[in-house]
């Protein structure tokens, strides 16, 4: 299940965990047609899961976004 950490007016980090290996990218955006997206990095948890860490940058203060 996704977490959000140290969020600012403009930004906010998006934590997951999985097993194995995937992607560390968020699509997002104002609707649900999203339209951008974001990566990041992934670091080794315990055993095989991967606690994976994407920033969005360039939010706007008061708007909902799609993830």
């Amino acid at each position: 299940m996704p977490y959000l950490q140290s969020a600012t007016p403009t930004s906010i980090w998006i934590n997951w965990e999985t097993t194995g290996s995937g992607n560390s990218t968020v699509a997002w955006g104002q609707t649900v047609a999203l339209g951008q997206q974001a990566s990041g990095s992934a670091l080794v948890g315990k055993g095989d899961s991967r606690i994976h860490q994407v920033k969005l940058n360039g939010l706007k203060p008061n708007t909902e976004y799609w993830p």
